[in-house]
């Protein structure tokens, strides 16, 4: 009887020896798994958030590309926006131009902000934006071609902060019928003049407003 449970004491003994160590390397391989798995979890999680805030910081609106330029234009998917604001920057480039017909019967916009870095409005930029309440002009823009703002019924007012000459042509407001102001910033006195107090004679070509514009302010 002694032998015997000696004997089953030194099987249970070895057994334990040898389940002991396996044991523990099962334990230490499940933890290394669980390690790796966070990691992968993690960096795969920051190359997600860092694409999908790549994705989300890419501007609305179509970019034609000059030679060392932007030009903006709306696209299909903002017809339904009342408020666009057009960036200065694109892909490293300054956004220097609005496109001829950037906002081609965009029914709904009423307020568009421009960024300093605009150079250029090209003709018919705002063609037919109905809803378009003001829109300040930036201040290295120095002429507003031909029907800019053609058929704008809402607009009331617009502001230009280039200080010297703005040069307007006689169609730049055609069917603008709520237009009651147009502003030019006076940069030696930082105030602001109304350019229809100052206007000639009213123009055939400007059936819709019933005065004209003068180019500068005070000649």
């Amino acid at each position: 009887m002694y032998t015997t449970k000696l004997s089953h004491l030194n099987i249970n003994t070895q057994k334990g020896l040898v389940s002991r160590p396996f044991a523990r390397s099962k334990s230490k391989f499940g933890r290394v798994f669980v390690a790796v798995a966070l990691v992968l979890v993690l960096v795969c999680g920051g190359f997600g958030w860092y694409f999908l805030s790549q994705r989300d910081t890419v501007p609305p609106g179509d970019f034609i590309q000059g030679d060392g330029f932007y030009i903006y234009r709306g696209n299909s998917s903002q017809k339904g926006s009342t408020t666009i604001t057009v960036p200065a920057m694109y892909k490293g480039l300054p956004v220097t131009e609005i496109a001829s017909f950037a906002f081609k019967n965009f029914t709904k916009l009423k307020v568009v902000h421009l960024p300093d870095t605009i150079l250029q409005i090209h003709d018919n930029a705002f063609y037919g934006c109905i809803s378009l309440q003001g829109i300040t002009i930036p201040a290295d823009v120095a002429f507003l071609p031909a029907m800019t703002f053609y058929n704008c019924k809402s607009l009331k007012e617009i502001t230009l902060l280039h200080g010297d000459v703005v040069a307007i042509t006689n169609i730049t407001f055609q069917g603008c019928t709520s237009l009651e102001a147009i502003w030019v910033f006076d940069t030696s006195v930082q105030s602001k003049y109304d350019v229809l107090r100052f206007n000639s004679p009213p123009s055939p070509w400007l059936p819709y407003l019933s005065p004209m514009i003068i180019w500068p302010i005070g000649s």
